[in-house]
């Protein structure tokens, strides 16, 4: 039994019903005021039951992982860092498998996810925009913004354009990782004409920015745990504290996106801003200085991703204002020191104004304009000012949410100061951006993933909250597993991200079986086994072959290899031909699994004006973007199957 009746009745109780309203659907509303309305909803798509497990066992071995770390006594650095990797691994298992029960081809949905424009867009913009120069369009990249292809690409300034770039120069420069990662992304999208014609470097950088989302969410662990050292007196709270941040269902939901990447760099600004103010009381001023500098630096690094990040700067400056007042320090400093940390906050628009020559302020105001056109204009402001509050408990958790606000209510977080003062600053300064972000009506609908960058922030008020009632193991795990299961039903019933882009299925083939059985192989990866020629007499049309080959394959290619069929004369001159992708250009061979057998069909035409005679067939394969040939073992370039007369003599089947 517990000893606290508070954890039935504010803590299971809600989350039950929670669990149940989402699972259900009860209550539609809870997603957003649609579908009555063309304003923004999440979609409910209830997955299979037996795709749960996948979405619950690493969310059970992150709990559990999390308890552990949470409960052990304090020391023995080596194993605590041991949990803390063990967790992080973890984290990364839970979001693949939530991936999972979306799409069991995990490593294609996360490439599909991050090339589609709807659901990011930055990528295919960056690499696209970087065959025509960079430099050009960041000299205009306030003029360019609007002809982005991309909403979320016209939307943001140019860093998260620059780091999707960036990291397609880098990989370029590991010619083998390069290649391992391009064939398994040229295979994932391997009916994509316009991701196979480009470099290696291109599908392997894709890959990386899938994944560096994922890992970013995982470590979100590390500077969160950090925060809670400077925040608490009690290591475990610390811990408490960092496991329920790296929790935040939107953390785990929206993978793989920007907005993840986004939250550790946040919680690196405010601990940088706390080491400041640690060094600041102790008037060590040049330490607190680079500090404060290098916390604006990381502020400025977050705007130029995205000018939304830049609302950290409301609850960085009340946490450090509140500090200098209520301790009554210089305001001389104080000054100093703020004009310091804004001289960081500036620091990456300035070198791009002094590099190429466009005002920051162009590039902000553009990109405010872009979003007011594309998405707030269309959404009801009277409607988000309940709904982003909805969006709020839901995606950042209805635990850390009673937490938090038990905090803001709780008498003692004001006045008993044996609780830190900095959370008191820190949830003061928190209510303050969800009252100034909510009244602004910036954000109309996706609030639980636009406002990532600081949702984990509420678990340290709520962790000081939740541990005056000095939790038994029973309590604490309730509160993990409340939170925890939140999350596992947002992924189960709810699609927050999906990639709106075609994929590759395989087409049905005919039911045949060849008339004539080889043993051919191009390259280490293709086998002809064999075709069947059935010759097709027109009645006032022009003849034609209709031929099937029967390919079998050891696997994909990492080129999407055009078929030819040539039919030459005598003299070696071609008089008639069909050149497709394989299967009617709807399965090319970037797609073949091991083990294949297709069957692939062309009709070649005949120029009825072509004289008798004995004509050659040969087929083979070739690269569309060079022309070259892939060639058999014995060093041919085609193979001959059969030789032909004409006129033709029908074939008795």
């Amino acid at each position: 039994m517990f000893r606290n009746r508070f954890f039935w009745v504010w803590v299971a109780l809600p989350t039950a019903v929670l669990l149940l309203l989402i699972l259900t659907d009860w209550m539609p509303y809870l997603r957003g005021p649609a579908p009555e309305t063309s304003e923004w909803y999440w979609p409910y798509a209830l997955r299979p039951a037996t795709r749960w497990v996948i979405a619950l066992l690493p969310a059970l071995f992150f709990g559990g992982l999390g308890w552990v770390w949470i409960t052990r006594p304090s020391g023995g650095r080596l194993a605590g860092l041991a949990l803390m990797l063990g967790l992080t691994v973890s984290h990364m298992l839970w979001q693949i498998g939530i991936i999972y029960t979306d799409n069991p081809q995990v490593g294609q949905e996360l490439v599909n996810r991050t090339l589609s424009h709807l659901s990011g867009g930055y990528f295919a913009t960056a690499v696209v925009s970087d065959e025509s120069g960079w430099r050009p369009i960041l000299q205009s990249f306030d003029r360019q913004m609007p002809t982005f292809d991309s909403e979320h690409a016209r939307t943001h300034p140019p860093g998260l354009l620059l780091l999707n770039w960036g990291v397609t120069e880098v990989i370029d420069f590991v010619p083998a990782v390069r290649d391992e990662l391009a064939a398994l992304v040229w295979h994932w999208r391997c009916t994509d004409l316009w991701l196979l014609e480009r470099p290696p470097a291109v599908a392997a950088g894709l890959w990386l920015m899938a994944a560096l989302p994922v890992l970013a969410a995982a470590l979100t662990l590390w500077p969160a745990y950090a925060v809670g050292r400077q925040l608490f007196t009690e290591e475990t709270q610390a811990r408490l504290a960092a496991v329920l941040a790296t929790a935040v269902p939107a953390l785990l939901l929206f993978s793989p996106q920007a907005d993840q990447l986004f939250v550790p760099l946040s919680l690196l600004t405010l601990l940088t801003l706390l080491y400041a103010l640690r060094h600041t009381a102790q008037a060590r001023w040049a330490r607190g200085a680079a500090w404060f500098f290098l916390s604006g630096l990381i502020l400025s690094l977050l705007s130029y991703f995205s000018v939304g990040n830049l609302a950290l700067l409301l609850p960085l400056g009340v946490i450090a204002g509140l500090e200098w007042v209520t301790t009554k320090r210089s305001l001389r400093h104080g000054v100093l020191l703020a004009g310091v940390m804004l001289a960081g906050a500036t620091a990456v628009w300035l070198v791009t104004w002094a590099a190429w020559g466009v005002p920051p302020w162009r590039i902000m105001q553009e990109a405010l304009n872009q979003h007011y056109e594309l998405v707030t204009l269309k959404r009801n402001y009277a409607w988000w000012l309940g709904w982003n509050l909805i969006d709020v408990l839901v995606y950042a958790g209805w635990p850390l949410v009673l937490g938090f606000g038990g905090y803001l209510l709780s008498r003692a977080s004001y006045v008993n100061f044996s609780a830190p003062r900095r959370l008191t600053f820190m949830a003061i300064a928190l209510f303050l951006l969800l009252v100034t972000l909510t009244l602004s009506g910036s954000a109309r609908g996706e609030v639980g993933r636009i406002w990532l960058f600081f949702l984990p922030w509420l678990a340290f008020p709520a962790v000081s909250f939740f541990t005056q009632f000095d939790l038994d193991d029973t309590e604490l795990s309730l509160l993990l597993v409340s939170q925890l299961a939140l999350t596992v039903a947002l992924a189960v019933a709810w699609q927050p991200l999906r990639a709106v882009i075609v994929v590759a299925e395989r087409p049905d083939m005919p039911l045949a079986v060849p008339t004539e059985r080889l043993t051919q192989p191009f390259g280490t990866e293709i086998m002809l086994h064999g075709y069947r020629l059935v010759p097709l007499r027109g009645e006032g049309e022009e003849d034609a072959l209709k031929l099937l080959l029967f390919w079998g394959a050891n696997g994909p290619t990492t080129r999407p290899y055009t078929v030819f069929n040539h039919l030459l004369d005598e003299q070696g001159e071609l008089v008639a031909q069909q050149d497709n992708w394989s299967l009617n250009g709807q399965w090319p061979t970037t797609c073949w699994e091991p083990g294949s057998q297709l069957i692939d069909s062309y009709t070649i035409s005949l120029d009825p004006d072509l004289p008798p005679g004995s004509y050659t067939l040969y087929t083979g394969l070739y690269d569309r973007r060079d022309f070259t040939r892939l060639p058999t073992p014995d060093g041919n370039t085609a193979v001959e199957l059969t030789t032909i007369t004409l006129p033709l003599v029908p074939d008795s089947d």
